[in-house]
Formats: structure tokens, C-alpha cells, sequence
């Protein structure tokens, strides 16, 4: 119910003004959401089940830590004056005066995007097979840290 209601106050949000901030009303749908996967993840009444097995959006889990990692640097070193003078001047008037502001988003997604690639392919892969030569028992993990 109270998913369902922040739900209502976060589309009435977009239209006029609530005393409710952005923030709160996505991460009381976020929790839902997780709830409901974490219950139900093994029925076969998952509802939508199609968008969380959808390859796009498991490659961009899997390099999630990556984006998160370089949003910064790409946004950084990917200003708007180093892509007006190295790439824009190779692209037509009609894209790079009248949609720059697109073009300037779009290219720095493609740039995190394979930053995030080649970091998760060269980097964090590697690390992740070293997994199987480390044995983790959680029982004396409690223990050791007790």
C-alpha cells in the first residue's frame, strides 16, 4: 500500500509540487520492488520477469560497479570544450548545432559504457576467478569477528 501510494504522489510530483522529495518516494518503490523480487524470485508468479532477465540490463549490472567508479573522470575529462574541439568539428552542422546538448550526453554514455567494458572485462574478471583458490566459511567468519 504504501509503494502503491508513493507511486500516486511520485506521478502527482512530476505535475505539481508535493512536500515529498524525489528521493524518498524512489526508495520506498525501490525497496517494494526488491521485496518483491526477493520473495518471489523462485515462484513462477514473478510478474515482469521478462525485463529482469533481459541481457541489455544484466551487462549493465555486471559492469554497474565500473559506471560507477568513472562517472566522475568521463564527465571530467569529457568536458564540453575537449568534444568541441576534438570531435564535433567532424560531425554535420545540423547535428552538432542544433542537438548538443544530446550529442554531448550520448557520447559520454557510449565513453562510460566502454570504459566500464574494459574495466570489468580486464580488471574485476580476472579478480573473480581468483575466487575459487579462497574457501569462505561464513561460520568462522562469525566466530573470527565475534
Amino acid at each position: 500500500i504504501l509503494a502503491a501510494l508513493s507511486l500516486l504522489i511520485f506521478i502527482g510530483n512530476i505535475f505539481f509540487e508535493t512536500w515529498l522529495p524525489f528521493r524518498t518516494l524512489v526508495s520506498i518503490i525501490s525497496l517494494y520492488v526488491i521485496a518483491y523480487i526477493v520473495i518471489n524470485h523462485n515462484s513462477k508468479n514473478l510478474k515482469f520477469k521478462f525485463i529482469f532477465n533481459n541481457r541489455i540490463l544484466i551487462f549493465i549490472g555486471k559492469i554497474s560497479y565500473g559506471m560507477y567508479l568513472y562517472h566522475n573522470l568521463v564527465g571530467t575529462v569529457l568536458n564540453y570544450d575537449f568534444i568541441n574541439k576534438y570531435f564535433n568539428p567532424y560531425l554535420p552542422d545540423f547535428l552538432y548545432k542544433r542537438h548538443w546538448v544530446e550529442l554531448y550526453l550520448v557520447e559520454n554514455t557510449i565513453l562510460l559504457l566502454l570504459i566500464s567494458w574494459l574495466s570489468y572485462t580486464y580488471i574485476e574478471k580476472p579478480f573473480l576467478r581468483l575466487k575459487r583458490y579462497f574457501r569462505f566459511d561464513k561460520q568462522k567468519l562469525l566466530i573470527q569477528n565475534a
